[in-house]
C-alpha cells in the first residue's frame, strides 16, 4: 500500500528574511505558503511523520540551500491502492 502526505508550508527566501529580520519587524518566516506532497510506501506513524517534519526544518540551516520551509503541518495522508 501506497500513501501520499500532504503538509503546508511557508517556502521562504533565506535574502528575504534576512533583509525582513534586519528591519527589526518582529517577523520571522516571510515568505509562500505551499503545499508539499510525499509519496512512500512506509505506513505513516506519529514517529515517520514528525520525522519528515524534521527533516524540512533542517532545510533552513543548509547554507547551499537559498529557500528553506517553515512553519510546516501535516494537511492530511491519502491511501493510494
Amino acid at each position: 500500500m501506497n500513501y501520499r502526505l500532504y503538509f503546508d508550508a511557508i517556502k521562504c527566501d533565506k535574502w528575504c528574511c534576512n533583509f525582513i529580520k534586519a528591519c527589526d519587524l518582529g517577523i520571522e518566516a516571510y515568505g509562500v505558503p505551499i503545499t508539499i506532497s510525499f509519496t512512500t510506501s512506509t505506513e505513516p506513524t506519529d514517529e515517520y511523520i514528525n520525522k519528515m517534519i524534521q527533516q524540512l526544518q533542517k532545510t533552513k540551516e543548509e547554507k547551499s540551500l537559498k529557500v528553506y520551509y517553515a512553519n510546516i503541518k501535516l494537511n492530511r495522508i491519502e491511501v493510494i491502492k
